[in-house]
């Protein structure tokens, strides 16, 4: 696994797994990925309760879930995913480093948000 091109390689994994949020936090599935991010394995792992306990009817899930593919695939099955969207600061009060220099016109979001 890489965080970037800047960076070495590593062994290691990201693993994921869903929880009832209906009280009892019983971990209900689990996925493992080597992947530095969680998008491409978000969609798979929900999914994959289909067999075991069922599909959810809604999924909470944090900005670094957040991918319209993953969206689009669990709404096709009538999945209602509720995904934070990650809203990057220009400059932290805690942060003492120089602000970002600007990259040009920030990317349009995609109909999903």
């Amino acid at each position: 696994m890489r965080k970037s091109k800047a960076h070495e390689y590593r062994q290691a994994y990201n693993a994921q797994a869903v929880v009832c949020a209906e009280g009892s936090q019983l971990i209900v599935a689990t996925n493992m990925a080597t992947t530095p991010t969680d998008q491409p394995t978000f969609a798979a792992t929900i999914l994959a309760m289909e067999n075991t306990v069922g599909l959810p009817r809604t999924v909470l899930a944090g900005a670094g879930f957040a991918s319209g593919t993953a969206v689009g695939e669990l709404e096709a099955r009538n999945i209602e995913p509720l995904v934070a969207i990650d809203r990057p600061q220009p400059h932290r009060p805690y942060d003492f480093r120089p602000s970002p220099s600007p990259s040009g016109a920030p990317p349009s979001p995609g109909a999903w948000r």
